[in-house]
């Protein structure tokens, strides 16, 4: 029988480590299969708004290597912790981003209502107008 647990983790950004401020930029999920997924807002206008020196080049730079590395891990999944994962995952030179605590929860249906559920739950601020 399949399980119906799930881990999710999210990816945070960190501007300064002196003021220890952090902004949810996206979220990792990973099924009883094994396989890794990640999704992240398409927009970081509201980390424009906070910090004027905040380089969206970079940040994007970054998650594309995340995503990248996410594929190469799922063409051959392995049971291993979720957090052992992701830190193979994040470039060693990236500095401002950091991993939440990683949380294990049920699954509502399938995989892609379930990271929709979650997605939209940290990341609708992201899409509202002002």
């Amino acid at each position: 029988m399949e399980s119906k647990t799930f881990k999710y983790c999210l990816l945070q950004y960190m501007h300064s480590q002196v003021l220890r401020e952090v902004v949810n930029i996206g979220i990792f999920f990973q099924f009883s299969d094994g396989v890794l997924f990640f999704k992240h807002p398409d927009s970081f206008e509201r980390i424009k708004g906070l910090y004027e020196d905040f380089s969206e080049v970079q940040l994007k730079e970054n998650l594309e290597a995340i995503l990248f590395k996410v594929n190469r891990l799922n063409e051959s999944p392995k049971q291993m912790p979720l957090s052992t994962k992701f830190s193979d995952v994040i470039r060693k030179d990236a500095t401002v981003l950091q991993l939440s605590e990683t949380k294990t929860s049920l699954r509502d249906g399938d995989y892609r209502r379930t990271m929709d559920q979650y997605f939209d739950l940290y990341f609708a601020v992201y899409y509202q107008t002002k």
